[in-house]
């Protein structure tokens, strides 16, 4: 979980989300698949953002 704060806050948040996303999809993504090669199930990842006091989630 993450607090962004000062002038720059959704700039920060939107930086940090995309790294969030280049590390899920192709780093951990790829060891997953490379361990499990014949695994039945997948992986996602899930993000939630608050503004004005409402959660949005956001699923790939």
């Amino acid at each position: 979980m993450g607090v962004f704060i000062g002038g720059r806050k959704n700039t920060s948040a939107a930086k940090a989300a995309l790294k969030i996303n280049y590390f899920f999809t192709y780093i951990l993504q790829q060891q997953f698949v490379g361990f499990y090669p014949h695994a039945l199930y997948g992986t996602t990842w899930l993000g939630g953002a608050e503004g004005n006091g409402t959660v949005f989630s956001i699923q790939p």
